[in-house]
């Protein structure tokens, strides 16, 4: 499955650089990504990057830079160091490298990468420094496996919600959510940990210490097209519900193994963004109607119609894995502790009772149909009681005692009337 095409405001410029990872275990998921010719790289191996960074190799290329794994000369560990391809990308670049720095910087939670340092080369180029991150992009796994399963799919996205959350709450809307962007990475102890990348065409309602470059014009779009929402698409102002738009178009991609619309050039795409409705994935025989609702509602082509955050998206997927016996996410994480705190009852974990006062009530509201609480006895209903074996076994041997006592009671009665006979004699 081929990458999507990230459109602009300058239409010239492909997608930017692919996401950070380490060694041969993680530049797999580059395989197909096709690395300049050694005649367009300005920077080799073995070339120091600010007195501190030693190039190692590259790990991986986009239409705006290339990602190299290099090796800090003072903290000596490694890193993933972002460049541009040259002098013409080199402003561009600065304005996506600062967004994401800026992104990054005031967000620091584990499902965002972090960002280590961010400065320019002795030639003027900007770069950017990273942790290097050890697994591979939902992209691979897809392009490996076609397809997960819907539980391990929420699981797996539930922790980047969580940072979309905080970074919804910071004011950051990230706009490129997609497979390419989304990395599951494993620490030395193999804990899986997703992460979301590529902050770079992030709306910031925030005020930047580095002046940037716009990175839309008016009536222009920005984001890649299978995963924009309706009012991205047309360049319309957008807030984090954009960002539940693209978040279900990724969930709905891995149960289904395919995107809500077929592929086609950029126009085509957006056209059915804005027109087609979407096959329900009950129709494709995956996940159940409960998932489908979720899905539906942020699917929308109404922002207003979506859910309103992606705080009410997530405690609506917990629902949905609380509600089949699954309490953790992908990392370990709580659902009770991170999305269910206060709309569950301590010792009934699967129901709900009355409703609740909680910050995101309205998403338990529309969620309530995805919920099967046991019902309670009903006062008038008689109490039925199963029975036990003995009293199984006693009506299994009922038709045989009959029978016996039938027998017993004709002989007391001829006994009887033979002594009443024998009295009558005498």
């Amino acid at each position: 499955m081929a990458p999507a095409t990230t459109l602009r405001a300058q239409p010239a410029l492909a997608a930017l650089d692919a996401a950070p990872v380490a060694d041969a275990e993680t530049t797999d998921s580059f395989r197909a990504i096709a690395l300049p010719s050694p005649s367009a790289r300005i920077y080799r191996s073995g070339d120091v990057i600010a007195d501190r960074y030693r190039l190692v190799r590259p790990l991986g290329s986009g239409g705006m830079g290339v990602v190299w794994l290099a090796h800090s000369l003072f903290l000596r560990v490694d890193v993933a160091i972002k460049l541009p391809h040259g002098p013409s990308m080199a402003a561009y670049a600065a304005s996506r490298m600062a967004r994401e720095a800026h992104a990054a910087a005031r967000l620091g939670h584990p499902a965002t990468a972090r960002v280590l340092d961010m400065g320019s080369t002795s030639r003027g180029d900007p770069f950017l420094a990273m942790e290097l991150l050890h697994g591979e992009s939902l992209r691979a796994i897809l392009r490996r496996e076609s397809r997960l399963s819907p539980r391990f799919a929420v699981q797996l996205l539930l922790p980047l919600l969580d940072g979309l959350r905080a970074a919804h709450e910071a004011g950051i809307v990230h706009r490129d959510i997609k497979p390419d962007n989304i990395f599951i990475a494993r620490d030395a102890l193999r804990r899986r940990q997703p992460k979301l990348l590529d902050f770079g065409l992030a709306k910031l309602d925030m005020p930047s210490p580095v002046k940037e470059e716009p990175m839309t014009l008016a009536g222009t779009t920005v984001g890649t097209p299978d995963y924009m929402a309706p009012e991205q698409a047309m360049g319309l102002e957008l807030d984090g519900r954009a960002d539940v738009w693209s978040v279900c178009v990724v969930l709905y991609e891995c149960i289904s193994g395919g995107l809500p619309w077929q592929r086609g050039g950029n126009q085509s795409v957006m056209r059915s963004v804005l027109r087609d409705s979407v096959v329900p994935t009950t129709l494709l025989h995956v996940g159940d109607a409960d998932l489908w609702r979720v899905l539906e509602r942020g699917l929308h082509k109404n922002a207003i119609d979506r859910w309103a955050s992606i705080a009410e998206l997530g405690e609506a997927l917990a629902h949905w894995l609380y509600t089949r016996g699954v309490t953790e996410d992908a990392c370990g994480g709580s659902l009770r502790a991170l999305w269910l705190q206060g709309s569950v009852p301590d010792n009934q974990p699967s129901a709900r009772s009355g409703a609740s006062s909680t910050k995101h009530s309205r998403a338990r509201i529309e969620t309530e149909r995805v919920r099967s609480p046991r019902p309670a006895p009903q006062a008038d209903r008689p109490l039925t009681l199963a029975p036990t074996d003995a009293v199984r076994e006693r009506v299994r041997l009922w038709p045989r005692m009959r029978s016996l006592m039938a027998t017993v009671a004709t002989l007391i009665l001829g006994v009887a009337l033979g002594a009443a006979l024998f009295w009558l004699a005498r």
